[in-house]
């Protein structure tokens, strides 16, 4: 269940996390419900109802919701690992079959290639979540930076 304050009110809001994951529910409630309302509201955002504040905090709003998204999609990221079509690795069950298998060097040839494929495989996936997050990394430098540039211009 979640909650938030508004003036005088309080209001709570329910969001299902038993069929879909939390993420993707906490970021559809954000998004259907609390960011509408927010976009909408008439409330007074400070002393000086500064439309600035309530843009400022709108922007982050949505760039929460999109690093939800994200998140999730990272979550859901699986690498599917190349099968062989030389040997059937599910019949290595116990010690006796590993032992069997690494004696045959034809055998340890084959599973040698299909781990150095696998390692090539999980590497290409850590490059792309480094490339990720390097941009959103930079992506929130850029609106930190946009941010204080926009603040010290307004108090100087």
């Amino acid at each position: 269940m979640c909650c938030f304050f508004c003036a005088q009110e309080i209001y709570f809001y329910t969001f299902e996390a038993t069929t879909d994951c939390l993420l993707q529910s906490l970021s559809q409630s954000i998004s259907d419900v609390y960011l509408p309302y927010f976009q909408s509201s008439d409330m007074i955002w400070s002393k000086e109802n500064n439309q600035l504040i309530k843009n400022h905090f709108l922007n982050d709003l949505t760039n929460f919701i999109e690093t939800l998204t994200t998140a999730q999609e990272s979550i859901n990221d699986r690498i599917l690992l190349k099968s062989s079509d030389e040997i059937d690795l599910t019949q290595i069950q116990n010690t006796s079959d590993y032992v069997a298998t690494a004696a045959n060097n034809e055998n340890l040839a084959i599973v040698e290639e299909l781990m150095r494929t696998w390692i090539r495989q999980m590497e290409q996936v850590k490059r792309k979540k480094l490339k990720l997050i390097f941009i959103l990394l930079i992506d929130l430098m850029r609106k930190g930076f946009s941010r204080k540039r926009t603040d010290s211009s307004r108090s100087g």
